[in-house]
C-alpha cells in the first residue's frame, strides 16, 4: 500500500485534480496491490493531508473494506504521537471508503536501511526502535495488537528540535478487543482463517495460525526490525522465491533458534544482543513485554561510553553466576557500584600515606647531609 510506483504503473481512476467532500486531490504518493495514498489539501482549513483510498474492484470485498475501517478504528483508540494520526474517515459517491490522515514529510525505514547500504548506525536503529516501542506499549495497553509490523509501516520524519521522529502506521490488520470490533468483521476474522502479516517479521504462533496472536508477536516483530536494521537482514533468510519463500522463512521461524546479533555485529552491546534474543524466543512467554522491550532500549542508549567493560567488571564482582550477556538490570547498579567504589576509596586512601613516608625519608637524608657537610 506505501510502496513507491512509476508513472506508468497507474490502473486505479484518475483522483488528481478531483474533489472528495471538503479535500482537494493532488498528486500521488503511492500505490500497491490494495490502493493508492495520494497528497490533499482541506479546502477549509488549508492542511496538507494525506488520502488513502482503496482500489474499486479491491473496495467490493467485505473484508478488506471492513480492515480498512478497523485501522482508522485502531489509530484513533491508541492517540499516540508516534502513530499516524487519522483525520476523517469517509466515503466516495460509489461507496469505497477512504482515510484522510496527517500528511507525512519524511522517508519509509526500508528506502532509508537501502540508501544507507542496508543498515544504521547502532544508536539510530535503536533510537528509532524505541520510538516504535513506545507507540505499541500505548497500542498494546489499550488491547490492540499491529500484526503487521515491518521497516514498510515505519515512517522517519525530521524532528525540529533535531534528530528523527517514528510514526508508525498501516493497522489494517492490527488486532482489535471484541468491543471495538463490528459483529460482522469478527464472523469474517473467524471464518477466513488465513495468514496474516509478513513472514520475514512473523513470530512462530502466528505463523501457525492467526487466532494465537497477542502483545508478544509485535515484540518478536520488533526486535526483527531491530535485527534488520543493524545486521543489514532479517534472523531468517532464504534463497527461494515466490510462495515457496513465504513458506520455508515462516518454517524457519517455527523451527528454527534465531541467530545472534552479534554474528554479524561483533560490536553490539552485550546486553543488546540478550535482549534481541530474548525478544525472538519461539515461546511467547519467555519474550519481554513491549514495555520492558522500550526500558532497555533506552537503558542502552543512555548508558555510558565502556559500559559493557563495566558491565564484565560487574559480572566478575558479582561473582561467575551472572551471565555477562544478561540485559542489564537497574537493581543491579547499586552493587557494582558501591563495590566499585570501595575499590576506589582503599586504592585512593592509601596514596596520602606513602605520600608522607616519602617526604619525611627525604627530610631525614637532607638533615643528615647538611651535619655531615658541617663536620
Amino acid at each position: 500500500m506505501n510502496t513507491p510506483v512509476s508513472a506508468d504503473s497507474t490502473k486505479e481512476p484518475l483522483l488528481e485534480g478531483t474533489e472528495v467532500e471538503h479535500y482537494q486531490i493532488g498528486r500521488r504518493l503511492a500505490a500497491g496491490g490494495m490502493g493508492v495514498v495520494h497528497e490533499g489539501r482541506d479546502k477549509k482549513t488549508g492542511e496538507r493531508v494525506a488520502i488513502k483510498f482503496l482500489h474499486p474492484e479491491i473496495a467490493k470485498h467485505r473484508e478488506v473494506t471492513l480492515r480498512f475501517i478497523n485501522e482508522a478504528r485502531a489509530v484513533t483508540i491508541i492517540g499516540h504521537p508516534n502513530l499516524v494520526r487519522i483525520i476523517h474517515l469517509g466515503r466516495q459517491e460509489g461507496g469505497a471508503p477512504y482515510l484522510v490522515m496527517e500528511y507525512l514529510d519524511g522517508i519509509p525505514l526500508h528506502v532509508r536501511l537501502r540508501e544507507s547500504g542496508g543498515r544504521l548506525p547502532l544508536f539510530q536503529a535503536i533510537d528509532v526502535c524505541h520510538q516504535v516501542a513506545e507507540a505499541l506499549t500505548a497500542s498494546h495497553e489499550k488491547g490492540i495488537v499491529h500484526r503487521d509490523l515491518k521497516p514498510e509501516n515505519i515512517m522517519l520524519l525530521a524532528n525540529p528540535q533535531g534528530g528523527t521522529q517514528v510514526k508508525v502506521f498501516d493497522f489494517g490488520i492490527a488486532k482489535l478487543p471484541a468491543e471495538h470490533m463490528s459483529k460482522e468483521f469478527t464472523m469474517l476474522r473467524t471464518q477466513s482463517g488465513q495468514l496474516l502479516g509478513t513472514p520475514h517479521y512473523m513470530a512462530p504462533e502466528q505463523c501457525r495460525s492467526d487466532r494465537k496472536v497477542s502483545d508478544k508477536t509485535d515484540v518478536y516483530a520488533l526486535a526483527s526490525v531491530l535485527f534488520r536494521c543493524l545486521a543489514g537482514r532479517t534472523p531468517f533468510v532464504t534463497e527461494a522465491r515466490g510462495d515457496a519463500a513465504l513458506m520455508h522463512i515462516c518454517a524457519q521461524q517455527i523451527a528454527e533458534p534465531a541467530p545472534a546479533l552479534s554474528q554479524f555485529v561483533p560490536d553490539a552491546p552485550a546486553a543488546l544482543v540478550a535482549l534481541v534474543k530474548q525478544a525472538l524466543s519461539k515461546e511467547p512467554d519467555e519474550r519481554p513485554t513491549m514495555k520492558e522491550f522500550s526500558q532497555h532500549l533506552s537503558r542502552t542508549m543512555n548508558a555510558p561510553a565502556g559500559a559493557d567493560e563495566t558491565k564484565n567488571l560487574a559480572t566478575r564482582l558479582l561473582g561467575k553466576g551472572n551471565d555477562p550477556t544478561t540485559p542489564f538490570r537497574r537493581d543491579q547498579a547499586p552493587t557494582v557500584t558501591s563495590e566499585m567504589k570501595a575499590q576506589s576509596h582503599r586504592r585512593g586512601s592509601s596514596r596520602p600515606v606513602l605520600y608522607v613516608a616519602a617526604g619525611i625519608f627525604a627530610l631525614v637524608w637532607l638533615i643528615v647531609l647538611s651535619l655531615w657537610a658541617l663536620a
